[in-house]
């Protein structure tokens, strides 16, 4: 991931609450998966967040199953040091969080966890297969895995509205893919998965509700929250010579009319595809 990369998620790190809604409850599903597969409070069991973001996935794991030593890592400054500081208000013990590329987890032995997360991470950054190759050789032998991943590569619940506004002006006009089929598609994951080695795969997809006050609320977040994967799609209209505050009230329109409430809420329905697998 390169630098710049880095700091765009940085940039949003801070405000990123949104996106926590949403990633929270597919965090806790996985973590159950996973713990039921090999218990969390197992004998000199070790815990891995890769791709820890604003800690979420670690969050949630300390909360459970507090006594775990858990090493929570990812290639954004930005969004360790909330996580630090996160680490820090909340009195969770036994987190060591620190900067990492998870193409290379230097510093990082061979087998040294019995569970190893990566939460909306590996289908958002660049050489998805030399970071599930590397999650896989610091799991221990018969370690478990847990992977969570968005299961639309043009990420629909926003990408379907805008591209029917879009088309109001540009006819032929298509969002552009914001990630990968290989490690979005429920069975591209679990050849994936099988192909870096892990074993007894189970794949499955979760449709999530991400809820907002109002539309206003999602479009501010759409338009002007800097998340790096909104930011491609709207510079793709843009490209072409689209004026985005021309689409913009039409985008709003359509989101009320398939998502609004009788309150003025949205509630989008956001697919996921979560795995385990052993090795």
């Amino acid at each position: 991931m390169s630098a710049t990369d880095n700091e765009d998620w940085g940039a949003v790190a801070p405000v990123y609450v949104q996106v926590e809604r949403l990633t929270t409850p597919p965090s806790q599903s996985l973590l159950n998966r996973v713990s039921a597969i090999l218990p969390l409070n197992s004998p000199n069991a070790t815990a891995f967040d890769n791709g820890c973001g604003t800690g979420v996935l670690t969050t949630v794991l300390k909360q459970q199953s507090p006594n775990i030593p858990l090493l929570a890592t990812d290639a954004s400054e930005g969004m360790v040091d909330v996580l630090k500081r996160r680490v820090e208000a909340q009195k969770l013990e036994d987190v060591t969080a620190r900067v990492v590329d998870g193409r290379n987890l230097q510093g990082i032995k061979d087998g040294s966890f019995t569970h190893t997360f990566s939460t909306f991470m590996v289908c958002l950054a660049p050489e998805p297969d030399k970071i599930v190759a590397e999650m896989h050789r610091v799991t221990k032998q018969g370690g478990v895995l847990g992977l969570a991943v968005w299961a639309d590569p043009r990420f629909g619940p926003l990408s379907s509205p805008w591209e029917k506004a879009c088309r109001r002006f540009i006819s032929d006009y298509e969002p552009p893919m914001v990630m990968p089929a290989e490690w979005t598609l429920a069975e591209n994951v679990k050849a994936g998965l099988e192909k870096a080695g892990f074993g007894d795969v189970d794949v499955w997809v979760e449709n999530v509700a991400w809820r907002w006050a109002s539309v206003e609320a999602l479009s501010e977040y759409f338009f002007e929250g800097g998340n790096p994967g909104n930011v491609k799609v709207l510079d793709s209209f843009k490209a072409l010579g689209g004026k985005v505050d021309e689409a913009r009230p039409i985008f709003e329109s359509m989101i009320k009319e398939e998502c609004g409430k009788e309150d003025g809420s949205v509630e989008l329905r956001v697919p996921a595809t979560l795995a385990t697998a052993r090795k």
